[in-house]
């Protein structure tokens, strides 16, 4: 399973990779205007700095 977190490095965001370790393959995309990448620390995802608002 693979599963897309928007916001992940924000409160929220960052207990639900916490969650899914070792249960799924998690992507984070967050553009950190509000999150910090210390609360990522230490989990296993694929990270993409970016915003949903982003075509590219």
């Amino acid at each position: 399973m693979k599963i897309l977190i928007t916001g992940g490095s924000g409160f929220i965001g960052s207990h639900l990779v916490e969650h899914y370790q070792n249960q799924a393959e998690v992507v984070v995309l967050d553009n950190f205007r509000t999150g910090h990448r210390k609360n990522l620390a230490g989990l296993k995802c694929e990270l993409i700095e970016g915003s949903i608002l982003d075509k590219a």
